[in-house]
């Protein structure tokens, strides 16, 4: 494997680790928010959170398959603008 092939690829694997985790965050926050007072009825917080918890944990495989295609696309976007932005894309 080529340096510049490796070099691509971890890139593109830290913008897409990093985009993953803010728009899973974001999605689960929306979420969440949607959704806090079916969690809060009738009990009490700690029960709420781990209610909460455990919620979120069973579904993160769903909402890996719902916002894996467009993390897989603005990974892509912004492992190439850091490249433009280091001007690593020319011969120069």
């Amino acid at each position: 494997m080529r340096i510049l092939d490796r070099y691509i690829g971890r890139m593109f694997a830290i913008s897409y680790l990093f985009t993953l985790l803010s728009v899973m965050g974001f999605y689960t926050i929306v979420d969440l928010v949607g959704n806090i007072d079916e969690f809060l009825k009738g009990k009490s917080f700690a029960q709420a959170m781990k209610l909460m918890g455990q919620y979120y944990l069973y579904n993160a495989p769903i909402v890996f398959l719902d916002v894996s295609p467009i993390v897989t696309l603005m990974a892509a976007m912004f492992a190439l603008v850091g490249m433009v932005y280091e001007r690593t894309h020319t011969r120069d």
